[in-house]
């Protein structure tokens, strides 16, 4: 999958540094674009947004989240995870990577158990990154 921009592969660089696999890059709906998908080491869906601002921005990264936004952010995730899953199966990968972490086993896992988190990665320099996590 290739990155449409390069600030989106340095930022997953910087993921992986810290344990992320990636699921799905540039993901896009009707409503918006998911620029990361990645899993962690704890089995936690990120979806990152990354941003590259330099210069004098005006505003913080983390006010380009309005409530719509958010909403149609979830609403897209839900929808890469139905529509993935039926082609890579991602819920049981998920389930079974679980599994071995866990003594006690559970093999099926619902929609609803799913942990997502929504991110924001902002790389402000070539060493100046600001990394929020669970924004939402």
């Amino acid at each position: 999958m290739p990155f449409r921009h390069q600030s989106e592969a340095r930022g997953l660089l910087f993921l992986e540094a810290s344990g992320h696999t990636l699921l799905w890059n540039n993901y896009r709906t009707a409503w918006c674009e998911l620029d990361l998908i990645t899993l962690d080491k704890d089995l936690i869906i990120h979806v990152t947004e990354v941003k590259n601002w330099k210069g004098d921005v005006l505003r913080h990264p983390l006010h380009v989240f309005s409530h719509k936004r958010i909403a149609l952010c979830q609403k897209s995730i839900l929808n890469f995870i139905g529509e993935k899953n039926d082609d890579y199966n991602i819920i049981s990968i998920i389930a079974k990577m679980r599994e071995k972490t866990q003594t006690r086993t559970k093999s099926i896992i619902r929609l609803d158990q799913l942990s997502i988190s929504f991110d924001l990665l902002w790389l402000k320099g070539k060493d100046d990154i600001e990394y929020h996590t669970g924004l939402f």
